[in-house]
């Protein structure tokens, strides 16, 4: 995949950002798409890991020891965001480093990384009980680069948007396009 095709993709996605920068329902829409798209390029990698099943197939100390440094991973991050929450004083107040789900108080971040795991575990196990010939001839790799692209136009528009949003609000008079 060339690094231009990437580069116009993330700056056809930046146009499409400032041209809806006043429309919160696109802006709300691309959010979901940007989350969808992530997930399916979870999963693509999941499907990229269960291609590789000789490596696990030869040596299943490989495969436990991927499971285990992944929970560590988990568990390590856990505890540092349980410290920074601890430290400032929990996430009443605006100084809290993750902000607050839309679904309620906290507890979004161990959500996000199960969901996460959970649509690279499926990708795995979905092309791991494939038969090996079957798993073969479905070409993962262009479905990747095709959602790897969707997923940087999605971050192209949210990128411009945002900032868009932010020059407007702290900048105003300087800029022409900022509504008065």
């Amino acid at each position: 995949m060339g690094m231009l095709i990437l580069f116009l993709v993330l700056v056809i996605g930046g146009v499409g950002g400032w041209l809806a920068r006043d429309s919160a329902r696109a802006v709300g829409l691309n959010r979901h798409l940007t989350r969808a798209t992530l997930w399916a390029l979870l999963f693509v990698m999941g499907t990229k890991l269960a291609l590789n099943r000789d490596l696990f197939a030869k040596d299943l100390r490989v495969f436990f020891a991927a499971i285990g440094s992944s929970l560590l991973l988990v568990a390590v991050f856990f505890t540092l965001f349980l410290l920074v929450d601890l430290v400032r004083g929990g996430r009443r107040g605006s100084s809290s480093t993750v902000e607050a789900s839309p679904e309620g108080e906290g507890g979004h971040e161990l959500t996000a990384v199960a969901l996460n795991s959970g649509c690279i575990a499926a990708g795995f196990l979905l092309f791991f009980v494939l038969p090996a010939p079957v798993a073969a001839r479905i070409p993962v790799d262009p479905i990747g680069e095709w959602v790897l692209r969707g997923l940087l136009l999605f971050i192209g528009f949210d990128l411009v948007w945002s900032c868009t949003a932010w020059i407007c609000a702290n900048c105003r008079p300087c800029f022409w396009w900022c509504p008065s």
